[in-house]
């Protein structure tokens, strides 16, 4: 009589494709994924340079003439727009932003699954925000203007 053993069913097999691919994604640790932190931090700076040009939209001028008012909710950006401006201040958030993401990238103490863990955060934030400003364009029909 053959004896079989049940194969184990791995843990992430009951959640939805696309939320398996991420995290398989995230958590890689494996040869021929070293690009995953590169690819996560490209991302992120398309999420961020979407996030900047939707901030400008909507605080290039943010009387909006039925009563509202759009602002900054970032303290250190809102001191950062109202020290140098906001086109310069996206400027130079986008340049140092960038900075930060390399430095990650390329972070010796760092293994490749607490890069993915970290820029996959930042990617999520990014993205986040760019949601939330294009919600506010929208809403109020910014793009017309």
């Amino acid at each position: 009589m053959e004896s079989r053993t049940p194969t184990p069913t791995p843990l992430l097999s009951r959640y939805p494709k696309a939320f398996r691919v991420l995290a398989s994604l995230v958590l890689a640790n494996r040869p021929g994924v070293k690009d995953v932190p590169a690819l996560l931090a490209l991302l992120t700076a398309a999420f961020c340079a979407f996030d900047d040009w939707a901030t400008w939209v909507c605080l290039r001028d943010p009387a909006l003439g039925n009563g509202k008012t759009l602002y900054e909710a970032n303290p250190f950006a809102l001191w950062i727009f109202d020290f140098i401006g906001l086109e310069a201040g996206l400027i130079l958030t986008y340049i140092v932003t960038l900075g930060c993401l390399a430095l990650i990238v390329k972070a010796p103490v760092l293994k490749s699954w607490q890069k993915n863990v970290i820029l996959g955060s930042l990617c999520v934030l990014a993205g986040w925000a760019g949601w939330n400003n294009l919600g506010h364009i929208l809403e109020f029909g910014l793009l017309a203007s």
